[in-house]
This record gives C-alpha cells, sequence and structure tokens, in this order.
C-alpha cells in the first residue's frame, strides 16, 4: 500500500500575514476520504552561532503561543522569493548583533508536520564578529551566550523546551 494522501478539494479558511489556513478533503490510500487542517507558512531560518568559547548565542523573547518567555536560538520568517542563507543571516545580526564569516546549511526541520507545511533551515554560525542588533519594531529580546555544555543539561532537565533549539545543541557539537 502506498502511504499518500491526494488532495480531491480545498479552501481557505484564513489567510493573515503569516499564516494561511486551508481545509482540504483528501483520498486516503485505501480508497476513504477524511478532511485535512493545513497551516502554510513561508517556513524560516534559525541560526546556532557557535562562539570560540564553544558557546551558542540565543535569545529570550516573549512567544505569543506558549504565553512564556523562551530560550531559543535566533530565527526569522522567509520573505517569499528570499535566499534562505541571506536571511538567516540578516536574522542573526538582527536579533543578537552578530555576523559570521562562515556559515553552513545544517539540517532541515519540519516543526509539525501533522498540520503544517512550515520548514525550518539550520544553519551553523562561526567566526562570529559584532555587527549591528536592528530587531523588529515588535521584537523585545535580550541575548545571551550559554556553554553547549550547559544547554545540553538544560535540554535533559527540560528546562528547553523550543525543538528547533534542542536540535540545534545537539547538532552544535558537530562543528565545534
Amino acid at each position: 500500500m502506498e502511504l499518500k494522501e491526494t488532495v480531491i478539494s480545498g479552501e481557505y479558511i484564513y489567510k493573515g500575514a503569516v499564516i494561511n489556513l486551508k481545509k482540504e478533503t483528501v483520498a486516503l490510500p485505501d480508497g476513504n476520504t477524511a478532511l485535512r487542517e493545513v497551516v502554510e507558512h513561508p517556513g524560516g531560518v534559525c541560526i546556532a552561532a557557535i562562539t570560540e568559547n564553544k558557546e551558542l548565542i540565543l535569545v529570550k523573547q516573549y512567544r505569543a503561543g506558549v504565553k512564556d518567555v523562551l530560550l531559543e536560538i535566533p530565527a526569522g520568517k522567509l520573505e517569499k522569493g528570499e535566499n534562505i542563507e541571506l536571511c538567516g543571516r540578516r536574522e542573526l545580526e538582527e536579533e543578537t548583533g552578530f555576523c559570521a564569516e562562515t556559515f553552513i546549511k545544517a539540517h532541515e526541520i519540519f516543526l509539525s508536520p501533522a498540520y503544517t507545511e512550515e520548514k525550518i533551515y539550520l544553519y551553523v554560525a562561526k567566526e562570529l564578529y559584532r555587527g549591528n542588533p536592528n530587531p523588529d519594531e515588535d521584537e523585545f529580546i535580550e541575548t545571551v551566550a550559554v556553554p553547549i555544555e550547559e544547554l545540553k543539561k538544560m535540554v535533559a532537565e527540560n528546562k528547553i523546551t523550543d525543538a528547533k533549539t534542542i536540535i540545534a545543541v545537539l547538532i552544535a557539537e558537530k562543528y565545534i
């Protein structure tokens, strides 16, 4: 049996500035049909910025979806047609004030593929130097550098709950 669903029809329930919500009728592998709700999102870029002291540059910011302040790697939304690496470099500097000589595409991540097509591209940034922080006017961010060894403990103790950051902590060791 081929594990594939085919979209029969779809309609937009909501179109917003960042996401769209679509309701789709799909044909299942067994011939039956089902309804799916899919969040369309342009995707984003996240950056594991590694210092010469084996730290990751992280940002603390309030996240409306979870109604709490999270500790995360810097990240941002891709604009339509935007170059992925340039988006990552821009977001790193805007959110943290750091730029990087070395910028390596390390991974592609689907955060919640059951209901969204959002893909995040993870880059590793090294050989950091100071640039000019310039967060969006509605972003209030605190930047911190945390040793990767400490972050591994924080992940194990459930003190870091952001999926992209957990993945970055696991991948960072490969690039030290």
